[in-house]
């Protein structure tokens, strides 16, 4: 530090152009350093509110950037002022090392030794060894005494220590944390590729194949040498609260010299997209799913389906819902077949209704059970229902020689059937009526065709998708869909039970009505409504207030652990840079870090506080008809050469033909400035004034060349900047032609705040520029545009700097807003084409 101090001080004495063109390449760092931690502490902020579209491990990534980031402003800072703010990088390595502690996630407490395998009988309640589904089967058998595949666990403590023994850890929290569902959907699919790919060349520790081989060996002992095994995922939580339906894998008629395969491919499944994606939504972080696998005794099906206690599409009939389906119940709950259905009363039991389908054969009887079956199935789902409290999913088959087995059991998902649409719908023209649902409500969007080997990454968000079957892919674009409508697929299907879960209407078309109808076809590109719960599909749309959209759970782990982090990453303590206590040892948050090194920098920059003397090209005030205290600092020609003695600058000085255009926008004459402010309490209006005030410690700064412009204003204790380079020489350097502009804070409540942030964006939309807001800062990007465009910009910014530096005291809604949006363009924004250049 002394070395750098005695090396700038040279400088300034003998070299003081050196000098200046150092500070501004270190101040630049700073502004890049201050606007990489501003956005990922927004982007965090951003997360705590918006539906769940990341995975947890973010968290620590994120916080160990902001902290990096924090740390190299501090470290800027102290280069552009050695010596001048002593501590100042050890408060913010202390505050990463601080962030980096809280961001930790917490540990699953898993652990990697025996026992790996547990027989079912051993499995206890709620036993996180065995995973949701192993421990519901273990309860049938052990407490119900009904008929299920003999079978082991594989323990969530081998999935541990095969995680150590490979080494997947942290490659595996690397490649989670750069999943995002909405900004980067088709990044999901890629990442997760990769982490399958990492779990299948794993190789699993010898005690665990021991464990295993020597279980097999037992099975085949009783069963003989042609037994083979159902190999099923047994995640912890999985068929509970939050299902998992059909987002692991399954591998089945498994030889018994291939378990160790399928043990992998089920592991592998725990980082499908699909399943990635379905836990994201859930808020759970990776280590609240750990995965165990039951292995089960293959049965050599005749018939297979599932049962649901209470059907979940129209709970309101209070009836059973008997599915039945040829071979393996797999078929159906795939989503790619239809079933034959048997309603059945809830109380008598009583046979309400048979739907046949004619895809499963001439002979319909000999893919339902019989009589007899049906009784005893269904007294299992009651029983079932019974012992866990509430309505079941039931999966069951039959074996050729007539016995029946129950192969798992879950809570069923009803969906939300709360609002009444009808009015509003029966205005549309229909377009198809009699489409089966498969989960009620109403859903609306543009129809969008999937095709049998599309990728549903490629489904714009708020699609009505039009797909084949109800496949468990479609599961990774949950978020993206408005509703489904299907050609064939079953409500028993695994996608048709996460799509109740998060509300999601889906529906399977009238046979008349295929995806190649030229009504379907028609309706591609266009606004769509499906009623799920009536069975209509509508040309047309409906009001997005209509709509309900699914409220956020504060209530889980992802949520929990992010508020803990912001709370010690997002206070701001130090407003007001001119109290005594705007100091690096009142620095208590990273917020409070990022604020400090911004301040100070920008006062270093324009020789505030700085003694008399120093330097030959300190910065100069510009003096002009408006009160505000704008010093300019001149680095490549931004200055008429002949103002180089003078003592201030006048607007006429500004060569700059960035920096004139905003000149030109912010003094436009229609932008009321106050004319008499002697008699003001100062302090108090540089609170409510936006800074607009002559007071060097609270003053703006340009830096300025011919092509280029660094304007910071002042808006109360935040700040406007606006980033440009206009050329327009040519074509080619049309190419590089940018303006930045960001906005964050202001002097009103946080409401408040954001109505002139929703004022702004109106404008910027209908400039073109790209904008991106979180929480009360907004960032707006135009680029590789003809300079008159920029230049037209320019001024529109400046007008926005002017005419916003008090109206969010008057605005109390949105329409206020939006009026005064549109007086602001009928008065500034008509185009000007660099006129006056």
């Amino acid at each position: 530090m002394m070395k750098s101090l005695v090396k700038r001080l040279t400088d300034r004495v003998f070299t003081p152009d050196k000098s200046v063109r150092e500070a501004y390449s270190i101040f630049l760092d700073v502004l890049e350093h201050d606007r990489q931690a501003l956005t990922l502490l927004s982007e965090m902020e951003m997360a705590a509110h918006a539906p769940y579209v990341m995975d947890a491990a973010c968290i620590p990534e994120q916080a160990r950037e902001l902290g990096q980031a924090v740390v190299r402003l501090a470290r800027s800072l102290r280069d552009l002022a050695p010596g001048r703010y002593p501590g100042i990088v050890a408060k913010a390595a202390s505050l990463a090392r601080e962030l980096g502690n809280l961001a930790t996630l917490p540990c699953s407490g898993d652990s990697a030794s025996p026992p790996y395998t547990l027989d079912l009988s051993d499995i206890r309640a709620a036993s996180r060894l065995a995973g949701g589904k192993a421990e519901h089967v273990a309860r049938l058998t052990r407490d119900l005494d009904l008929p299920v595949p003999e079978g082991f666990v594989i323990t969530t403590n081998a999935f541990a220590a095969f995680i150590e023994e490979n080494g997947l850890r942290k490659p595996v929290d690397e490649m989670l944390a750069k999943m995002h569902l909405m900004d980067r959907p088709r990044d999901v699919a890629g990442l997760a590729n990769n982490l399958q790919k990492m779990i299948l060349r794993g190789h699993v520790p010898s005690a665990i194949l021991e464990d295993i081989e020597e279980r097999v060996s037992r099975m085949v002992e009783v069963f003989g040498e042609g037994v083979t095994f159902a190999v099923r995922s047994s995640a912890f939580g999985e068929d509970g609260q939050v299902s998992f339906a059909g987002q692991y894998e399954t591998v089945l008629d498994v030889a018994s010299d291939d378990i160790e395969w399928a043990y992998k491919t089920v592991l592998a499944s725990k980082y499908c997209s699909k399943a990635i994606s379905y836990r994201i939504r859930h808020g759970l972080l990776d280590c609240q799913t750990p995965m165990a696998s039951l292995v089960m005794r293959m049965i050599d099906t005749d018939i297979g389906g599932v049962l649901y206690t209470l059907d979940p599409a129209e709970p309101e009939k209070n009836r059973m819902a008997l599915f039945s389906v040829p071979g393996h119940g797999e078929i159906l709950v795939d989503g790619g077949a239809r079933a034959d259905v048997l309603f059945f009363d809830r109380k008598t039991r009583a046979e309400l209704e048979c739907r046949l389908d004619a895809e499963n054969g001439p002979d319909h009887l000999s893919c339902l059970p019989a009589r007899s079956d049906r009784e005893i199935l269904l007294e299992y789902g009651m029983a079932l229902e019974a012992y866990f409290g509430e309505p079941q999913d039931v999966e069951w088959c039959r074996d050729r020689s007539g016995h029946l087995y129950i192969l798992q059991s879950r809570p069923v998902h009803l969906a939300d059937k709360t609002q009444n649409y009808e009015e509003e719908l029966d205005r549309l023209p229909t377009v198809a009526s009699g489409l089966e649902t498969i989960s009620p409500g109403v859903g609306a969007g543009k129809a969008v065709l999937l095709g049998t080997r599309a990728n549903a990454d490629d489904v714009p968000p708020g699609s009505v998708l039009f797909a084949p079957t109800l496949s468990p892919q479609l599961a990774g674009a949950l978020e993206r869909l408005s509703a489904v409508c299907a050609q064939t697929g079953s409500r028993a299907s695994h996608f048709a039970s996460v799509a109740r879960e998060f509300g999601l209407p889906v529906a399977i078309l009238p046979r008349e009505c295929s995806l190649t109808s030229h009504a379907v076809q028609a309706l591609l590109g266009h606004e769509v409504v499906l009623d799920a719960s009536r069975g209509i599909l509508f040309n047309g749309s409906l009001p997005k207030n209509v709509v309900k959209t699914a409220e956020r759970d504060s209530d889980v782990a992802f949520s929990r652990h992010l508020a803990t982090l912001l709370q010690f990453a997002s206070p701001l303590t130090l407003t007001d840079p001119t109290a005594e206590n705007f100091t690096v040892d009142h620095i208590t948050s990273p917020h409070d870090a990022i604020r400090f090194c911004h301040e100070k920098a920008v006062n270093e920059m324009t020789g505030l506080g700085e003694r008399a003397g120093r330097g030959i090209r300190k910065s100069k005030r510009l003096v002009s008809s408006i009160p505000l205290s704008l010093y300019l600092l001149d680095l490549d020609d931004g200055i008429r050469a002949e103002s180089a003695s003078a003592k201030h600058l006048v607007p006429e000085d500004i060569v700059s033909r960035p920096m004139h255009m905003l000149w030109q926008g912010l003094t436009h004459k229609d932008i009321v400035w106050p004319s008499k402010l002697d008699h003001l309490d100062w302090t108090e209006f540089d609170r409510v004034s936006a800074g607009f005030i002559d007071r060097k410690a609270l003053s703006s700064l340009a830096l300025v060349a011919s092509e280029y412009v660094h304007l910071l204003v002042r808006f109360g204790y935040h700040f406007a900047v606006v980033d440009a380079l206009i050329r327009s020489e040519n074509d080619e350097s049309e190419q590089t032609n940018y303006i930045f502009f960001r906005f964050k804070g202001g002097g009103a409540d946080y409401d408040k705040r954001l109505l002139r942030l929703h004022f702004m964006q109106l404008i910027l939309e209908r400039m073109g520029f790209a904008l991106t807001t979180c929480s009360d800062m907004l960032q707006a990007n135009l680029s590789r545009q003809p300079a008159p465009v920029c230049f037209d910009a320019l001024y529109v910014l400046g007008a926005l700097l002017g005419v916003t530096r008090l109206m969010d005291m008057g605005m109390t809604n949105e329409a206020d807003s939006e009026a005064q949006a549109v007086d602001f363009w009928e008065r500034y924004a008509q185009p000007r084409f660099g006129a006056g250049v």
